[in-house]
């Protein structure tokens, strides 16, 4: 986690890496288009635990404000009064815990949240359990509560699932795997026709090992994402053809 070091004129420039129980005291907003976030995010960063550390919000412009909305109109007042009443509670040091209630319908989505997906996708949505217990936290707080209740989960789960649906948009069936990903969108390109092993091999104008094609293509076809077909009618030894599902 990166955290920031006070200093006496203000927020610490530097940036470190502080050990595990220490207070966070930066947090990141990050905006991007989708094209560039798949572009940028490296194979590297899905799987070492770096992009699971992050809430994935797909987000758009409901309507066109010119002159911004007038904002100068509206009545602030109750927002931050409520606001500053938050975290003048939550500045306070306060162990956040469970309501039996809340306890038992955390025990039912437990299970569920754990589980392990398949591909990018579940590369960046594997901190599910940990990001709705810190969401549902806030919720407590922002309601000057030290025990999350059922109405705090319900809208943590409710956050959490836009979430990992605004993550499944962005990343699809992408795997992480630039080689297997690769041919997976070229399996998809060909319909109907489908690919060889040679046509799949060239792709990579034969710079990429058989054995490496072969463990992508056994992973494609694992998780669901290929087919293979074997044509015995070549008189000689069975041909292979894949196509994308």
């Amino acid at each position: 986690m990166l955290l920031g070091k006070p200093s006496g004129d203000g927020f610490h420039k530097h940036l470190a890496t502080r050990t595990r129980g220490a207070a966070p005291l930066a947090d990141i907003i990050e905006h991007g288009t989708r094209t560039e976030l798949l572009r940028y995010l490296a194979e590297t960063e899905a799987a070492n635990g770096f992009a699971n550390r992050f809430l994935w919000l797909l987000v758009k412009r409901s309507k066109l404000l010119p002159r911004g909305g007038e904002w100068q109109m509206v009545d602030k007042a109750p927002l931050v009064s409520r606001h500053l009443s938050a975290l003048e509670f939550g500045s306070k040091p306060v162990e956040i815990t469970m309501t039996q209630s809340a306890w038992i319908d955390w025990e039912e989505v437990y299970g569920p949240l754990s589980e392990g997906k398949a591909g990018m996708f579940g590369a960046v949505t594997g901190r599910s359990e940990a990001q709705v217990r810190r969401l549902a936290a806030l919720y407590a707080v922002v309601d000057k509560s030290d025990q999350i209740q059922p109405p705090h989960l319900e809208a943590a789960l409710a956050l959490w699932q836009y979430a990992e649906d605004s993550a499944r948009y962005i990343f699809g069936d992408a795997t992480g795997d630039p080689v297997a990903d690769t041919i997976h969108a070229a399996l998809k390109g060909t319909g109907t026709d489908g690919m060889s092993r040679t046509d799949i091999s060239n792709l990579f104008k034969r710079h990429i090992s058989a054995e490496r094609i072969g463990q992508d293509l056994a992973f494609l076809l694992e998780t669901g994402r290929a087919e293979r077909k074997q044509n015995k009618d070549t008189g000689g030894r069975p041909s292979e053809w894949w196509f994308a599902r």
